[in-house]
């Protein structure tokens, strides 16, 4: 399965995932022109519900 390119700004109050440049520089025009986001490649996505079949534990009901 092929990755997905997202960006992620954190300012340590604010976490924001957004799913281009583009959209990460829109927002930063009205919300913090000196921020930055880092690029982040997502890889080998899964689809819910399915972490069972890849060998993870179901997480304890009383966890």
């Amino acid at each position: 399965m092929t990755g997905k390119t997202v960006w992620i700004y954190d300012n340590g109050e604010i976490f924001k995932r957004f799913d281009s440049e583009d959209e990460a520089q829109a927002w930063f025009a009205i919300h913090d022109p000196e921020g930055v986001a880092f690029k982040h490649e997502l890889s080998d996505l899964r689809p819910a519900g399915s972490a069972d079949q890849y060998g993870v534990p179901r997480a304890d009901e009383s966890s």
